[in-house]
């Protein structure tokens, strides 16, 4: 029984990380987008089963976790570790994800152990370091390491290449877990239709009553095509579906209060956001630092500048790649040090060869008062990902 457990709850760390990783890497970057889709009249979120309250399900993953460490199941641990970071921000999990999952391949090298802490370091935006650990495995052709793999190299920005390997080893495959590695390695080659299609699909399939791999996919869809494909009318309604899900989700309510922002209800976007817990996450504390300064609510915008930046600084110092892209843009924006967030768009850019993390770099150096850095790397940005919707407006006056 805790055998059946362990897989089932490992199987589900790989499949919520792998969503989370692409949505993620979507945030900072994926494969370009040649045009925008922006018809919405016939579109509608997708149907889902009735699942538990986010409270009871919260309070399941807690428990889980205790249980999972009283018992010493060290792979269920690092999967329900993962789950709580990836929905409420609880960087710490990673600091013990990282830490459980070190001692797990030191222990025990296997390819269980191996693909635990490859998903960990994925998770860490250790992208190269994770490919290294899963070229270890002995048998590298499983299912779940050959989807490791791909989810790997579609946040690297090499989608083709992921779906190649995923479209080698029989995919697309009718399971939740399967459909929807498919779906988030399709979505970020920019076939942005068979995307949804393949997330409805992997939505339909589910039959566990826990509500937070529904928002997740929820979320993933949200960001291809408010992030992606340039339709903020669909990221809202499905942002929305998944914060309806799990009104804890705190990167789905982030995204849903910075469109709220653009379109003009700044008062909604930070209500949205005041309501989170802004201590566990910095995120939150940097865009309402952001919007404060708009507002002209210098106290309150200081308030939050002070917590996104001491945030930022602690995150830095643990784990400086998992978050080198947010914490730009919070020095890009509310931080107001634009060397400093050249110097992190560029360490970013270094991980993932992406379209938004070339835009990144594009616009950090062109507020630090490098164009020729920022001309130089829109070139090249161009060249690999033409048509993406991450660069528009970020062309150099000598193209």
């Amino acid at each position: 029984m805790v055998r059946e457990r362990c897989t089932s709850d490992v199987r589900r760390a790989f499949g919520l990380a792998g969503l989370a990783l692409i949505a993620t890497a979507c945030t900072g970057g994926c494969e370009s987008a040649t045009t925008k889709d922006t018809t919405n009249a016939t579109y509608e979120t997708p149907t889902i089963q009735k699942t538990t309250t986010s409270a009871i399900a919260l309070k399941n993953l807690d428990e889980g976790i205790q249980r999972a460490a009283i018992r010493g199941d060290r792979a269920s641990e690092i999967a329900l570790l993962l789950q709580r970071t990836q929905f409420l921000g609880t960087y710490d999990d990673l600091d013990r994800a990282d830490a459980l999952s070190l001692e797990a391949i030191e222990r025990s090298s296997n390819d269980t152990t191996k693909m635990l802490r490859a998903t960990v370091l994925a998770r860490l935006h250790r992208f190269r370091e994770a490919l290294e650990v899963l070229e270890t495995v002995e048998a590298p052709t499983t299912t779940e390491s050959l989807r490791q793999r791909a989810t790997i190299v579609a946040a690297q920005g090499a989608a083709d290449e992921a779906r190649a390997m995923l479209t080698a080893a029989g995919y697309p495959r009718g399971a939740m877990h399967e459909l929807g590695t498919w779906a988030v390695v399709q979505a970020a080659a920019g076939d942005f239709v068979a995307a949804d299609n393949d997330y409805r699909g992997a939505l339909a399939s589910y039959r566990d009553v826990s509500p937070m791999p529904a928002a997740s996919t929820l979320f993933a869809m949200g960001v291809m095509w408010s992030e992606r494909a340039g339709n903020a009318d669909r990221g809202v309604m499905l942002y929305r579906a998944a914060v309806e899900r799990l009104p804890e989700f705190v990167t789905a309510n982030v995204h849903l209060a910075e469109i709220e922002a653009a379109e003009g209800d700044l008062d909604g976007a930070i209500a949205r956001l005041e309501g989170l817990n802004a201590n566990r996450d910095p995120e939150p504390s940097s865009r309402l630092a952001e919007w404060y300064d708009a507002k002209g609510d210098t106290a309150r915008a200081d308030e939050h500048r002070k917590a996104a930046l001491e945030g930022y600084e602690t995150l830095l110092g643990r784990h400086r790649a998992a978050f080198a892209d947010h914490a730009a843009e919070f020095f890009l924006g509310a931080g107001r040090d634009a060397t400093r967030a050249l110097a992190l768009a560029r360490d970013n850019l270094n991980e993932r060869r992406t379209a938004r993390a070339y835009g990144l770099v594009i616009r950090a150096a062109d507020a630090a008062g490098d164009r020729a850095l920022a001309c130089a790397t829109a070139t090249e940005a161009f060249e690999r990902h033409p048509g993406a919707v991450e660069l528009e407006g970020l062309d150099c006056p000598n193209r």
